[in-house]
């Protein structure tokens, strides 16, 4: 008993193939690279009833853009919107920097090669991402729904 026992545990701690990689800043690095897919809905007054759906990729020499779909079943509208910048993990934190130098730290619940788990360090709730293949792109907009323009701050 004492052998099985011991091999079953060797087997769970040797066969974990998605482990968490969040305390590693080089193994999270590492497996932030590549596409990644992602979606919510806002809970904030402000913008309540838009869904979001984005596509991110994340180079490995710290660059990234970003592709989000948003829409509002109530309106029936949508908006697209386009983003670049630098990403980078350190100490245990995601950021961003967008090419207008602003920059967003998150609190990182969750890295593994597959699976990120994370948010503004102000907000509450976790933005949930998943590795995708090269080839994923956004859904198309509904039929029927009416784009709004995005005005970009400077």
């Amino acid at each position: 008993m004492k052998y099985f026992l011991s091999f079953v545990i060797l087997a769970i701690v040797c066969c974990t193939n998605n482990p968490e990689l969040k305390e590693d800043d080089q193994k999270a690095r590492d497996a932030l690279v590549g596409v990644w897919r992602g979606s919510g809905d806002f809970q904030d007054e402000e913008d309540q009833g838009w869904n979001e759906f984005w596509k991110i990729i994340r180079h490995k020499d710290g660059t990234f853009e970003v592709s989000y779909l948003l829409v509002h079943d109530g309106n029936k509208q949508y908006e697209i919107i386009s983003d670049s910048g630098r990403w980078g993990y350190e100490n245990g934190a995601y950021y961003e920097v967008y090419d207008n130098d602003l920059k967003t730290l998150y609190k990182v619940y969750s890295v593994k090669k597959d699976w990120f788990e994370y948010n503004q360090i102000q907000r509450g709730g976790k933005i949930e991402e998943i590795k995708t293949a090269e080839s994923y792109q956004l859904q198309d907009p509904p039929e029927g729904y009416t784009e709004i323009a995005h005005q970009k701050t400077e």
